[in-house]
């Protein structure tokens, strides 16, 4: 009962701060002039590469 609460916190936490990262990223990259502005999207891009890799560790098959 612990671990769901202290998971749903941990979520709603980046829920919150994903958002204002993402907003941060992309004023930074704009004001800077990094990769055209778009610096984060390809951040973006690597968090999403990353993912599939991890997912692509999972089992492929349940053990029942």
């Amino acid at each position: 009962m612990i671990f769901t609460q202290l998971f749903q916190m941990t979520v709603s936490v980046m829920r919150s701060i994903g958002p204002a990262l993402a907003n941060s990223l992309f004023s930074f990259s704009i004001e800077k002039g990094y990769c055209g502005g778009y610096f984060v999207y390809y951040i973006l891009m690597l968090v999403v590469l990353l993912s599939v890799y991890t997912g692509s560790l999972l089992p492929r098959q349940t053990r029942v």
